[in-house]
């Protein structure tokens, strides 16, 4: 029986959910080892104390693009296409979690999360500033996860 669009949307969403939540489970020491890279002069108590600062990354927003990228799918890829990458298997989950990936990393949503971000930041801390750390941070976990998805030697895709 055939996929609804619904049906797509509500795996495409879980699948990278599931990512982006496994991801969290690792985000302190994620923060510190990006602060390490970023910020060479800053103590270490400073870096751990910034890394407190940054809000637990935004599930609302990863769920708000994941929609947006489920959206494009739809309306882009041919049905059985979708279909079988929605088989629940884990080569299609990676598959469509690196979808995702490429979908942030394309120029109009590299806007779209800066916006997001910038708001986010500023009706959360009073700082948008914030959210350019955040953005920077996400951009930064999102080619890790791309990297480890990507076959042992094969070919990078490249950005947009």
């Amino acid at each position: 029986m055939p996929l609804s669009d619904e049906e797509i949307r509500s795996h495409f969403v879980e699948v990278v959910m599931s990512r982006v939540n496994a991801e969290a489970d690792r985000r302190k020491e994620a923060l510190l080892e990006y602060f390490g890279l970023t910020l060479p002069g800053v103590s270490t108590e400073e870096k751990d104390c910034l890394a407190q600062c940054i809000p637990t990354v935004l599930p609302s927003l990863y769920r708000r693009w994941a929609f947006l990228c489920a959206a494009r799918l739809l309306q882009a890829v041919p049905r059985n296409q979708l279909e079988h990458l929605c088989d629940g298997s884990a080569a299609n989950e990676a598959a469509l979690v690196l979808v995702f990936i490429m979908f942030l990393e394309s120029e109009r949503m590299e806007k779209q999360m800066d916006e997001d971000l910038k708001a986010y930041g500023q009706a959360h801390s009073g700082a948008a500033d914030l959210g350019v750390v955040a953005a920077d941070f996400i951009r930064s976990r999102m080619a890790g996860i791309k990297a480890a998805l990507q076959p042992e030697g094969g070919p990078d895709p490249g950005r947009k």
